[in-house]
C-alpha cells in the first residue's frame, strides 16, 4: 500500500504482514509472495518494510531480494502506573518550547543526531525539512483532528544552536503520548536526561511510548532508568529496484 511521505520523495509502497502458516514454511512460499509483489511494482517506485530484528530467516530472505537496512529502532513503553521519580536538587539545562523560526536549527540538530544511513527520525519519517517546518495547512489539519505536537528544546549557551529536542505528540482517543528525542551526540547524556525526566514528571500517570535507534546506548540507559521497557526492535528496510533494461 502507498507510503505517506513528504512531497519530493520517490513514489514508495509498503509491504506488511508477510506470513506463512508454520506447517508450510521452508517451501519457498514467502519468497514467491515477495517476488510476485515486487514484480507488480517494478518500475513504479521504491518499497519499504519492517521486520523483527530477531527474525533472522526473514531478514536473510529480504536481503537476497535486494532490500537494504536503513535503520534499527526499538519501541519503548512506560506504563501509566510507573513510579514517579523522586525530586532532584541538581540544576539541569533550561528547557523551553521551540519557536517556529528555529526550525532550521532543529533540522540541523536532527542531521547530527540521526546521521544519514540510520533511518531518519523513525518509521515513515525520513530526515526531511517537512517534519520541522510544518505548513499552516498541516497545523489546521492537526487542530481539526485533535492532534498536537509540542517541541521542547535545550539551546546552546550562545543561543544559536539547539542541543536537544523532544517531540511530544498527543491525539484524541490515543492511549499513549508519543515521545521523540533528538540529541546532539556531544551533549546526549545531560540533555537527554533533562528532557526525559521532564516528560516523565509532566505526564506522570499517563502511558508514554518512544521509538529510538537501537544502537544508542545513552538513550537506552536513560529510558530504562525512568521505567521505560523495550517492547520490540524492528529493522527498517528499503528495496531499491534495479533499473529497467532499455
Amino acid at each position: 500500500y502507498p507510503a505517506s511521505l513528504p512531497a519530493g520523495f520517490p513514489r514508495t509502497g509498503i509491504i506488511a504482514n508477510v506470513a506463512v502458516h508454520p506447517d508450510y514454511r521452508s517451501r519457498g512460499i514467502a519468497r514467491r509472495l515477495m517476488e510476485t509483489s515486487l514484480a507488480a511494482v517494478r518500475g513504479r517506485g521504491e518499497v519499504l518494510l519492517q521486520v523483527e530484528e530477531r527474525n533472522v530467516v526473514a531478514r536473510r530472505l529480504y536481503e537476497t531480494l535486494d532490500f537494504d537496512t536503513e535503520g534499527v529502532f526499538t519501541t519503548w513503553r512506560r506504563p501509566a502506573g510507573a513510579r514517579r521519580p523522586p525530586p532532584s536538587n541538581q540544576p539541569g539545562p533550561y528547557i523551553t518550547r521551540r519557536t517556529r523560526g528555529e526550525w532550521k536549527q532543529e533540522y540541523a540538530l536532527a542531521q547530527r543526531a540521526r546521521a544519514l544511513g540510520r533511518g531518519g527520525i523513525g518509521w515513515l519519517r525520513p530526515l526531511h525539512q517537512a517534519f520541522f517546518h510544518r505548513s499552516l495547512w498541516q497545523s489546521v489539519t492537526d487542530a481539526f483532528n485533535l492532534r498536537s505536537l509540542e517541541r521542547l528544546i535545550i539551546r546552546s549557551a550562545s543561543g544559536q544552536d539547539l542541543l536537544a529536542s523532544l517531540w511530544v505528540e498527543r491525539a484524541f482517543g490515543a492511549a499513549a503520548t508519543q515521545l521523540t528525542l533528538l540529541l546532539d551526540p556531544e551533549n546526549a547524556a545531560v540533555c537527554g536526561e533533562a528532557l526525559v525526566l521532564s516528560a516523565v514528571r509532566r505526564f506522570d500517570g499517563s502511558l508514554l511510548t518512544a521509538e529510538h535507534p537501537a544502537d544508542d546506548p545513552v538513550v537506552s540507559f536513560l529510558l530504562q532508568k525512568y521505567s521505560f521497557a523495550p517492547q520490540r526492535t524492528l529493522v527498517h528496510m528499503r528495496w531499491r529496484q534495479p533499473r529497467l533494461s532499455p
